[in-house]
């Protein structure tokens, strides 16, 4: 089975979330043979034959295309982007939508809900490896094994790229914009009428 079907199978913790899961990846990561390195909320997996970024985000719009515009620049064959459907953020939907069509990303990337509400969505590779099922959001299972191969899978290095500039900034601001204006336009067709005279028809707020 390998890691990214593991990882799958994953569930959110009861408290430390952050941290938690942090852990749990690790855990994983090293049991499968792999070096494992941490920065903040991300980490690096690397060994013999694959190089992998995992990266947790589960803050506002600004922190959601940050974290994109880092794991984009960031060297790795694999990128895994766990997120929260109830973090008021970017959906995973708009996530996609930019790496695939905006970014023509060639890596192959995995957006995860820690939720379970969302399924997983996959850019460049299959969801399923060859006699591999990935499991449903409902059937993940809270830890990882505690034992795994003792065979490596992986060694090039991955290479961090620092951070540039935001470019999906305007992207962001755009979404609310248009956000704004469906919220007006909603606003007027809830007014009421209040029917007198036909002369005297009017509307209310």
């Amino acid at each position: 089975m390998s890691i990214f079907t593991d990882i799958l199978q994953i569930k959110k913790p009861d408290k430390d979330l952050l941290e938690s899961l942090l852990a749990s990846y690790e855990s994983l990561a090293k049991a499968k043979g792999f070096e494992v390195k941490r920065e903040d909320k991300t980490l690096f997996f690397k060994g013999e034959r694959i190089s992998a970024i995992l990266r947790i985000e589960f803050g506002g719009r600004k922190d959601f295309f940050d974290t994109i515009t880092y794991m984009n620049a960031t060297t790795a064959e694999y990128k895994v982007l766990v997120v929260s459907s109830n973090a008021r953020a970017l959906s995973m939907e708009a996530a996609y939508t930019v790496l695939k069509k905006k970014l023509l990303v060639k890596e192959r990337w995995m957006l995860i809900d820690i939720e379970g509400v969302k399924e997983p969505m996959y850019i460049n590779w299959s969801p399923s490896p060859v006699g591999v099922a990935v499991p449903s959001a409902a059937e993940r299972i809270p830890h990882p094994a505690p034992e795994a191969e003792s065979r490596p899978e992986a060694r090039p290095s991955v290479e961090t790229q620092p951070m540039e500039k935001d470019p999906y900034l305007e992207y962001a601001e755009s979404a609310q914009r248009r956000e704004s204006r469906r919220g007006k336009q909603v606003k007027r067709e809830r007014r009421k009428m209040i029917y007198g005279a036909p002369d005297e028809r009017k509307e209310q707020d």
